[in-house]
């Protein structure tokens, strides 16, 4: 059902005004403001396509939080059924069998836009690897070579790129799931 101009103002009146309440919420479920912010517009969109089915005279609050719990928990999910799917916990799995101690000198002096640029380097990793790591935003490459060719610890690298160990963390995520990806997009 197309929704009318009557309920396009009612839902502003009702449903706008629980904004923060449901960033809160959605920041709990993310544990990130930009992902909070997502979740939020997403639940927004989907109230305001099924207004017309909201029993007026109910908590129109409670009815918001129930749709972000169900598209959280239903997106959730789909992204853990993909992780299991690939099968992807590490880089043991497509890198080649090589010694590091003789990779980590070399690399230490190398930058980490040098080693991501590196004609032996990328000749020797996975065809999907190397297209996950050419496509990858530069600082979530960095964070990710720091610490797996590298072998630097966290503190290291933020020390190295001197940002934050929780924003060296975070682009590792990012990394990694970003490789998840283009595995899953070339299988």
């Amino acid at each position: 059902m197309k929704p009318t101009k009557a309920n396009a103002e009612l839902f502003e009146q009702q449903a706008l005004p629980h904004r923060q309440f449901l960033f809160g919420q959605a920041y709990y479920h993310t544990r990130n403001a930009n992902d909070a912010e997502d979740l939020v517009q997403e639940t927004f969109a989907r109230a305001f396509e099924k207004f017309h089915l909201f029993e007026q005279g109910t908590n129109v609050k409670a009815w918001l939080s129930r749709i972000m719990s169900n598209h959280f928990l239903s997106d959730w999910r789909k992204r853990k059924a993909r992780i299991q799917a690939s099968s992807f916990d590490g880089m043991e799995n497509v890198l080649p069998a090589i010694d590091r101690s003789e990779v980590r000198p070399q690399l230490e002096t190398m930058l980490p836009g040098e080693i991501a640029c590196d004609s032996s380097f990328l000749e020797s990793i996975d065809e999907r690897l190397r297209h996950g790591l050419e496509n990858m935003s530069r600082r979530y490459r960095e964070a990710f070579l720091m610490t797996t060719l590298c072998n630097m610890t966290c503190p290291e690298v933020a020390r190295k790129l001197k940002v934050p160990v929780g924003t060296v963390m975070s682009r590792l995520h990012r990394a990694k799931a970003a490789l998840r990806e283009a595995y899953l997009q070339s299988a």
